[in-house]
């Protein structure tokens, strides 16, 4: 059976994401894999709703605050 080599975690940002993508480092690095960190950010639409027009910027916003946390991390 072929051991891991890469683990995928997602993240919300959030102090329970922020522990699970440490454990999620610990062990691929036990085991000399590769850690990928994913965020997703919500669907298009659903900036429409919350954002007023247009929400272009707000997007640009959220992407580069999320783009900039996951570098933290």
């Amino acid at each position: 059976m072929a051991g891991i080599s890469s683990i995928v975690v997602a993240t919300d940002f959030s102090p329970g994401a922020d522990r699970a993508v440490r454990r999620a480092a610990w062990i691929v690095s036990s085991l000399g894999g590769v850690l990928q960190v994913v965020h997703v950010l919500p669907p298009r639409a659903l900036f429409g709703q919350i954002f007023p027009d247009p929400p272009e910027e707000a997007i640009a916003t959220v992407r580069k605050r999320a783009e900039d946390a996951l570098q933290r991390r």
